[in-house]
């Protein structure tokens, strides 16, 4: 594999877990069970995962994923480094895209709101812009 000639795409999931050995965490789908994450790192697609690390289930964020991905960077040499790492809006935070910059790694996420998003230009009703429907 030459460089630039992959994309690797990271996620989580949170899971249930049950028995003696369940550590009380957060799961999204029935509050108060336990649970447990998967924090993945997978080739993007060749669907080929390059690893995986379970954490409680009250660390599904984000957060908890950067350590793990910046250690697979750092250890790929030079001429293996992908052509740039992506993930969803939970990733477009900036202490992961701080990160990816210092290592001048490129990298393609979603912004993360911190407010609600106002459009510059309000939307005109459709009877104020003369497409003959009248009001709905």
């Amino acid at each position: 594999m030459r460089h630039g000639s992959w994309i690797p795409h990271h996620g989580e999931a949170a899971l249930r877990q049950a028995g003696r050995r369940a550590v009380i965490s957060y799961n999204p789908t029935k509050p108060g069970r336990h649970s447990h994450t998967y924090h993945t790192y997978l080739m993007a697609g060749l669907r080929q995962v390059l690893g995986v690390e379970v954490h409680s289930g009250n660390e599904h964020a984000a957060k908890h994923t950067q350590p793990g991905l910046l250690k697979i960077l750092d250890n790929l040499p030079d001429g293996r480094k992908p052509a740039l790492v992506r993930g969803d809006c939970a990733f477009g935070n900036d202490p992961l895209m701080t990160e990816l910059e210092e290592r001048q790694q490129p990298y393609l996420a979603l912004e993360e709101r911190q407010a609600p998003h106002q459009p510059s230009v309000p939307r005109k009703r459709l009877d104020q812009c003369g497409s003959g429907l009248g009001r709905l």
